[in-house]
């Protein structure tokens, strides 16, 4: 998937008094998202920041949101790694992931939760739908009521 992929979302979870920027590198996946981030507070003046990924992005989300320490929020769906750096997270963050996908993602959602600081929230929802494809399940509606209120919580509390 790419990052038109996320129009929809994007759609929903932006307006007014906030925009969404999706990337799609192919490699340094976290690199370019600090870059963009760096882009967005310097440039565009952007004073609250939500990184949201799915699978490898999701992972990509995590590593740069400890590598920078400087976002509100962070959602992961479906990560495909960066257990190793759930500890340096300094976000309000929600780990998604569906109970029978693959136990590799499943386990690193698992490990995520349990290893950043609060707060965290970690939900594991039915079926085996994987990354952005969580959204066209029954809950769908629900993760992105989940993901606008933290957004809404981190966003004031930056």
């Amino acid at each position: 998937m790419d990052r038109t992929s996320w129009t929809s979302q994007a759609e929903a979870l932006t307006g007014d008094d906030r925009f969404g920027l999706a990337i799609d590198p192919e490699e340094n996946r976290s690199e370019a998202i600090r870059g963009a981030l760096e882009y967005l507070r310097t440039t565009v003046g952007v004073e609250h920041a939500v990184l949201i990924g799915a699978s490898i992005g999701g992972e990509a989300a995590v590593v740069a949101a400890a590598a920078t320490g400087d976002v509100d929020g962070l959602v992961a769906l479906s990560p495909g790694g960066g257990t190793d750096h759930a500890s340096a997270v300094r976000a309000r963050s929600l780990f998604v992931v569906a109970e029978d996908d693959d136990e590799r993602f499943v386990e690193t959602t698992r490990t995520l939760y349990e290893n950043a600081p609060e707060p965290t929230r970690v939900e594991v929802l039915p079926g085996d739908d994987h990354g952005q494809r969580l959204f066209e399940t029954d809950r769908g509606d629900e993760l992105e009521q989940w993901i606008d209120d933290l957004i809404e919580t981190a966003c004031d509390e930056g």
